[in-house]
Formats: structure tokens, sequence, C-alpha cells
């Protein structure tokens, strides 16, 4: 019959080895489940890595002038969009790994920004496209325009120009212009020096075939 003490000794190994198994078990579930990269870190990588692409951004020159593109005409239509990249004025940041994206998840599977140089572009293009459409119903009317009969600018018009409002208020450039008449019309031509939009633009082309090429598997 075993001693008391080879017992004891009995026991407490066969204890350590649960333990142990035990505390692997729990380890390898916990690495597991740190593994999976979360909602949150995913959409801070993304928006990291957006925006590390326009550090020290370069400088460009831009001359300042009229010009007969982007004129009220379908050819100006054209040229408006154009300044969209094939995207669209949004990016794309995923926020599951694509191959857990199924019906069943409830987690969408991107958060959608609004670029701000796009959106300044857009809200141009809106209020343009808005323009276009008054000119047209008024040279389709028989009848001078009245208050009752004048057309109302849509929600989405109202807040572009509020929007714009709000950006060139904040993006302020003291520029001096100079008028060159009494009537205070400033010179339409001049260079000035802008940062790269092409960059923007490149890496606004680059989410978008990301994006594509993820969902395209």
């Amino acid at each position: 019959m075993p001693s008391k003490a080879a017992l004891i000794t009995c026991v407490l190994v066969v204890g350590s080895v649960l333990i142990g198994t035990v505390y692997r078990n729990a380890s390898s579930a916990i690495d597991n489940e740190s593994d999976k990269p979360s909602v949150e870190n995913m959409l801070t990588d993304g928006i990291i890595r957006w925006s590390d692409q326009f550090h020290d951004m370069d400088l460009v020159g831009m001359s300042v002038f009229g010009s007969s593109r982007y004129g009220l005409t379908e050819d100006g239509s054209e040229d408006w969009n154009h300044l969209m990249p094939s995207g669209g004025h949004l990016v794309r940041f995923p926020l599951q790994p694509h191959s857990t994206s199924t019906s069943n998840n409830t987690t969408p599977s991107s958060a959608d920004f609004t670029v701000t140089l796009f959106h300044e572009l857009k809200c141009l293009s809106i209020y343009r496209e808005e323009y276009m459409a008054v000119l047209a119903s008024r040279h389709n009317s028989d009848s001078p325009p009245t208050s009752s009969s004048t057309r109302q600018p849509s929600p989405l018009v109202r807040h572009c120009l509020n929007y714009l409002r709000q950006r060139v208020l904040c993006r302020m450039d003291l520029k001096l212009e100079y008028n060159k008449d009494l009537h205070a019309k400033s010179s339409r031509q001049y260079e000035t020096v802008c940062r790269d939009w092409e960059r923007v633009y490149e890496a606004a082309e680059k989410n978008a075939r990301g994006w594509s090429e993820s969902h395209s598997k």
C-alpha cells in the first residue's frame, strides 16, 4: 500500500498536469481571439494608412484664369464628372476580414468616409446641375417667372451652399487679387501655389481598387 506521502505527491502531480492543461487551453483561446482584428483596430488602421499618404505633400503651381471648360454645357458636364475618382467621393475602410463577411454577420463590411476635397467638388457640381435645371425650366416656359412659380432649391443644394461657405471660411486664402477696375472686378489670371491634389486622387484610386479587388474574389 502506498504511503501517505506518495499519495499526496501523486495528487499534486495530477493536479499540476490538469491545471497546466486548462491554462494552456485558456491561453490558446485568448490568443486566438486576440488574433482576430477588432472593428476599432481595423478602422483606426485604415484611417492611419490613409493619412500617412499625405505627409510632406509636394507643392505645385496653378494658373488661375478663365476657361471655356466646365461650362453649362454637355461637354462641361463631362468635365465635371471627370473630377470625381472612379470610386466617387467616398473612400472605404474594411471593418472585418472579407472571408468573415456573411449574411449572418451584423458588422458592416466597411466604414465609408467622404473626402473633403471631393465633397466640395461634388457640391459645386450639384449646385451647377441645379442652376442648369433652373435655366432649362425658364427656357421651356412661355410665361415669365414669378415668386410662386420659381423653382425652389432642394435641401441638398442648401446643404451644399452652407457646407461650401463653412469650408471657405475654414480654409481661407489670404492671397491679394488685383482689382482691375472701379467696380472691384478682380483679375482672373495669376499664378498661385497649391498642395499637390494629384496625390489625393492617386490615394482615392488606390482605395477604390483595393475595395473592388477584395470584393471580387
